[in-house]
């Protein structure tokens, strides 16, 4: 996935990237439901 590159690349804002794809995910099973 691209997140996860972008997530290894920067190191600084690994918790952001973390709470975003999380936030992500959570949209798309709410979606999905």
């Amino acid at each position: 996935m691209t997140a996860m590159m972008m997530m290894k690349k920067k190191k600084k804002k690994m918790m952001m990237m973390m709470v975003i794809m999380m936030m992500m995910i959570m949209t798309m099973i709410t979606n999905i439901q």
